[in-house]
Order: C-alpha cells, then structure tokens, then sequence
C-alpha cells in the first residue's frame, strides 16, 4: 500500500525482497531512497500494513509475540 507524503512530493512504500525496507520516492525525481532498514523486523497484520504518522514517518504492525504489554499516555494541548 503506498503512502503519499503530507506535502505530496514523496511516495512511500514497502519493499519485503531480498533487502526489505521503506522506501521514499520523490515525485519529482523517481529515484527510491531507503528511509527504514527492515532486515530484522517481524511484521505482522493481515497485509503487513503501512501508515505514515503526523511526521511522514512510518507506522508498521510489529509481530512482538504476546508477552509484551504496552500502555501510552495521551496528552492534549
């Protein structure tokens, strides 16, 4: 699924071969440019799904098994 950039000058997308990765690619130019190195990491989800946050930057589905619990504070200003 790509994702396009806030700005809409960049593409971002998954890439899961030989050298899996997030990739951002400048409208503009066209050249693909690694964003986040994917070597190690476990991906879980339906479609191993990508999302980018406020930032632009990536927001994947890490398989982490069941024993790791997380808890997060929301602040509003």
């Amino acid at each position: 699924y790509p994702e396009w950039s806030r700005d809409s000058r960049s593409i971002y997308i998954e890439l899961g071969a030989d050298d899996p990765g997030v990739f951002r690619i400048p409208v503009s130019e066209g050249q693909p440019e690694r964003v986040v190195d994917l070597k190690d990491f476990h991906a879980t989800g339906w479609w191993g799904w990508m999302g980018l946050d406020p930032t632009d930057a990536p927001l994947m589905l890490r398989d982490v098994g069941s024993d790791d619990i997380y808890a997060l504070s929301l602040e509003q200003n």
